[in-house]
């Protein structure tokens, strides 16, 4: 500054610098989609972090899940992250060794990689020798805990599958089975049973 009144002057000056925060982001894949936005095999989230303030690292990535990966300290990281069975909603985020953390990303995440439990019921024959004497009532009970049950059929000799209970009318010996199907897309199939009807009088 220049002088003023021939005695020195002084000044003080603040400057303020804002740096940029660390940055983080995802990539979801699925190996094997399936029905409905679900994912029924495969599924990885790949993970990558930079912290661009030169002389700081990126120490690890964590999420609402809890720790996500911890890759050696550098500045910028990737890694993979397997999800869990169900729905996740997910929201994560990398930490700096500067003592901060960056903005929040968020991945919603449909996972079910296993099949249906499914059930063919086939009563008692009310008749002698395992047979039946009237027309025989077939159904099937499934479950899924995941992304939940979507059809439940059963069909007969082979035929095409039906929603049960199917009634079988039809003489003479027959085959039973039953299939399920969750919302993924994920089916399973019971074991296959026969049975024998004989509705008409000597």
């Amino acid at each position: 500054n220049r002088c003023v009144s021939c005695d020195e002057q002084t000044k003080d000056v603040t400057t303020t610098t804002t740096l940029p925060n660390a940055t983080v982001a995802g990539a979801f894949s699925c190996g094997l989609p399936g029905s409905n936005g679900w994912c029924r095999g495969g599924a990885n989230l790949a993970l990558s972090a930079n912290e661009p303030v030169s002389g700081y690292v990126i120490q690890n990535i964590e999420g609402n899940s809890g720790a996500m990966c911890n890759p050696a300290d550098a500045a910028t990281v990737n890694c993979n992250w397997t999800p869990p069975e169900g729905q996740t909603n997910l929201e994560y985020w990398a930490h700096s060794s500067f003592g901060d953390t960056s903005l929040k990303a968020t991945q919603s995440i449909l996972l079910d990689s296993g099949n249906p439990s499914v059930t063919l019921s086939v009563p008692a024959p009310n008749g002698q020798n395992g047979w039946f004497i009237s027309p025989v009532s077939i159904s099937a009970s499934s479950s899924d805990g995941v992304s939940g049950v979507a059809t439940t059929q059963v069909h007969i000799d082979a035929g095409s599958w039906q929603n049960g209970p199917v009634s079988v009318t039809a003489q003479g010996v027959h085959t039973a089975q039953a299939q399920a199907a969750d919302k993924a897309g994920n089916t399973a199939t019971s074991s296959v049973a026969s049975f024998k009807l004989d509705t008409v009088p000597p």
